[in-house]
């Protein structure tokens, strides 16, 4: 959160920077969004990598559908836009079932 907080600052204040402040900013700017990337394909990466024993033992069919909607595995195709508003329905449930 604080790194959020200090990308958007950096952002407010970059036009008032000068020109060497702004190159340095974006490369920091561009820094935190590969890391944030790079964050995001781990999680994914150790969410599909669920053993079946776990899959079968631990998760509760809304997290099964999602994580094969995530994952590929009943759905094997690249995820779609439908797919996405899946999942965010997905977690809607989840978060209901609290």
């Amino acid at each position: 959160m604080k790194k959020l907080l200090a990308v958007v600052a950096l952002v407010l204040l970059l036009p008032a920077c000068t020109m060497s402040q702004q190159i340095i900013a974006g490369q920091a700017l561009d820094k935190a969004r590969q890391a944030k990337d790079t964050e995001a394909l781990a999680l994914k990466a150790a969410l599909c990598a669920t053993s079946i024993g776990a899959y079968y033992r631990v998760l509760t069919d809304a997290e099964r559908q999602a994580e094969d909607v995530l994952c590929g595995g009943v759905w094997s195709r690249p995820i779609t836009t439908e797919d996405v508003r899946l999942i965010r329905d997905l977690t809607d449930v989840l978060k209901q079932a609290e």
